[in-house]
């Protein structure tokens, strides 16, 4: 046993001197450097996204306040092997020190399968593990906590249309039983979708949304339902560089999203 945990941080320890490498983030794949820029008007956070070939490689986290952009907040970095795989992420803080790693596993078909989150004692924190349909279609998302052993958390559930879009997904926390969280309900344009650019993994990948309609199952047994309704301004390119989300509970009211996309 003892040798089995010296290999184990081991294996952590080259994962996170590897990532430690500033080549590993400062190069990516061949085609053009793409800078995604992302604020909305109801936070206090400003987003910067870099990615190559539709694949995100870094993004920075910058304090926001009446249009101005301030100090860095924190970041979040992603490596990959020389197969160009994703294979590790690390978060930092807005001076650059690690606060912790996510390690990443591949299946037989190249989807990412499991993500694991370490500390930077090596410790295991959470666990994702998803599973696809003969499709490769993202069905079922589990998210566990660790303590001693794995405990299951959150298991979500995607539900996919004729159009290959996924139409409800359903969330149960698994903590204490099978308890419904809630269930949301998909309608999209026929636009190009900007988050699958931006995210590691998404089932959201093709369409935008049009609406989103959100029922919350409460303990008491009772439940309440929140539909957002989405506007869009499109580049020339068919992505939306600005959305409108209207809810329909009064207290959340209207929001905004602009995305700037810019590549060399």
């Amino acid at each position: 046993m003892r040798k089995i945990n010296l290999v184990f941080l081991l294996i952590i320890n080259l994962i996170l001197l590897s990532c430690s490498d500033d080549n590993t983030t400062s190069t990516g794949p061949s085609g053009p450097e793409c800078l995604i820029s992302a604020v909305t008007d109801s936070s206090t956070k400003y987003t910067t996204i870099t990615y190559w070939n539709d694949k995100v490689l870094k993004i920075h986290n910058y304090n926001f306040s009446n249009g101005q952009i301030g100090d860095l907040k924190n970041s979040v970095e992603y490596d990959r092997n020389f197969l160009d795989e994703f294979k590790s992420i690390r978060y930092l803080d807005g001076s650059g020190n690690l606060e912790g790693v996510d390690s990443i596993s591949y299946n037989s078909k190249g989807l990412i399968d499991e993500i694991i989150t370490y500390n930077t004692n090596f410790e295991r924190l959470k666990r994702v593990t998803l599973g696809y349909d003969n499709s490769n279609n993202l069905i079922e998302e589990r998210v566990f906590n660790f303590d001693i052993n794995w405990i299951i958390k959150i298991e979500t559930e995607y539900i996919y249309d004729s159009d290959n879009r996924v139409e409800t997904s359903v969330r149960k926390q698994k903590t204490s039983g099978d308890d419904l969280i809630d269930s949301t309900f998909y309608t999209y344009d026929n636009m190009k979708n900007i988050e699958s650019t931006t995210r590691l993994y998404t089932p959201f990948k093709k369409n935008n949304f049009l609406t989103v309609e959100n029922v919350y199952y409460l303990s008491n047994g009772e439940r309440f339902t929140d539909t957002e309704t989405y506007e869009y301004e499109y580049n020339e390119k068919g992505y939306p560089i600005k959305t409108k989300i209207t809810s329909s509970i009064p207290e959340i009211g209207i929001k905004y999203q602009y995305h700037i996309m810019e590549c060399e």
